[in-house]
């Protein structure tokens, strides 16, 4: 048999990609980026090879989508001609790399099938679980051969930063995959299951309660409070679109008995929803205090209201905070050299007014689309990550660049060939 060889390179060259799609995915939950990578890395090189076969186009069908994305790169590379710490600068622009790169290949390549993505969101949610699974072993093995007992006076070495040390995560962040991982196997149930596999909804219902007691051990309150508004909904909306309203009923009470439950054992969660109580701002000795971030917030308002248009460059922004500590006599932030806590505000301070609405943009009009388009997965993804850069920092390290940048491109770029219809797996 004859096979001309650019089909062969072709079909090889479209494989790559998409291995390297899934594992990019699959890498996302792991505390070792070199890993997520390589996985960068072979995306950009079969899309190369795609590109010099004539299959992929330079300008992406989604335009509008593609230069919003791309902007708050640009707008971060212009913010380091005028920053004074140019060493810090381009790191920063090396984190936010992602932001050009992923929009402008997962934006040009041909349309992914919706198999495909299917199996991109699966494997994330995969290997997020297991990751969730090794957090807890971990954490259970290190503090038995520590010789803690488990026991609720000792309940800081079982949750929170003591529940993901052990993989060098940020629990804030391990929080939001956690989250996201649960509305995709509430959007694959209906998908995942057929009459001769039942034990299928038994697994993800069991894989869900894990995420959300996960969630409730990690002690984030902001991921909980989008857990509390998210979760029911979802389960309400798929239980009347897919009238089954046995499971239905099953996943609804027991995802807000567990989340209800676990706010109110963990002593954790409620010192933290309790130091928000706090708002005193000349005292910052309190744990979990609301003093201390609103003395965040006001250094980088300040910084902001000192340079409203362009801001004070990309590398510029915690040497700043802590002149503003400093002069504010806010002992705790300057000692440990906190960010901002705020991404709205840190872009503001960092990049001015132009920054603050490129980062908006490339939210909000995502958002209005998808409600469009009836996208509930795009739209739950988007109000995650918008509500979450409220108190965090999400966009300033590398894990949360990624997984913006790689699940928004996905959604954005491929929606019209990934709805809630997708097929069956059987």
């Amino acid at each position: 048999m004859n096979i001309r060889p650019s089909q062969s390179n072709s079909s090889l060259s479209e494989n790559l990609f998409y291995a390297g799609v899934l594992a990019f995915a699959a890498t996302l939950p792991l505390a070792f980026f070199i890993l997520n990578n390589i996985a960068a890395i072979v995306i950009v090189i079969s899309w190369l090879w795609l590109l010099a076969q004539g299959k992929v186009r330079i300008r992406p069908a989604k335009s509008a989508y593609f230069f919003i994305f791309i902007s708050l790169f640009i707008i971060y590379a212009v913010g380091v001609v005028y920053s004074t710490n140019i060493k810090e600068a381009f790191r920063q622009l090396e984190i936010m790399l992602l932001l050009l790169i992923l929009p402008l290949v997962l934006g040009s390549v041909p349309p992914i099938s919706k198999r495909k993505i299917m199996s991109i969101f699966l494997v994330f949610a995969v290997t997020s679980t297991l990751i969730a699974l090794l957090c807890i072993v971990e954490t259970l093995l290190r503090n038995y051969r520590l010789g803690f007992e488990f026991a609720t006076h000792n309940a800081w070495y079982y949750s929170s930063e003591g529940l993901v040390q052990g993989f060098g995560f940020h629990p804030n962040y391990m929080a939001i995959y956690s989250l996201f991982t649960i509305l995709i196997l509430i959007q694959y149930i209906p998908f995942l299951y057929t009459p001769k596999r039942k034990y299928i909804i038994i697994l993800v219902v069991v894989t869900i309660c894990l995420h959300i007691a996960f969630i409730a051990a990690l002690s984030a309150r902001t991921q909980i409070f989008i857990l509390l508004i998210l979760v029911p909904l979802w389960i309400l909306y798929y239980t009347l679109k897919y009238r089954r309203f046995k499971t239905g009923i099953l996943l609804l009470v027991l995802c807000t008995g567990l989340i209800s439950t676990s706010i109110m054992v963990s002593p954790i969660l409620k010192e933290k929803f309790k130091g928000l109580l706090n708002i005193d701002v000349d005292q910052d000795n309190e744990k979990f205090s609301a003093s201390l971030r609103i003395q965040k917030w006001r250094s980088a308002y300040n910084i902001f209201k000192e340079n409203p248009i362009i801001g004070v460059g990309t590398g510029d922004m915690q040497d700043r905070l802590q002149i503003e500590y400093y002069n504010n006599n806010y002992e705790i932030p300057y000692t440990l050299r906190y960010t901002a806590h705020n991404q709205y505000l840190d872009t503001a301070a960092r990049l001015g007014i132009i920054g603050l609405l490129s980062l908006i943009a490339c939210l909000l009009y995502p958002m209005v689309r998808s409600v469009k388009t009836k996208d509930i997965l795009y739209f739950s993804f988007l109000l995650i990550i918008f509500i979450s850069l409220i108190p965090e920092m999400v966009l300033t390290l590398n894990k949360g660049v990624a997984f913006y940048a790689f699940f928004n491109s996905i959604m954005a770029f491929h929606s019209d060939n990934f709805s809630n219809d997708a097929p069956p797996i059987h």
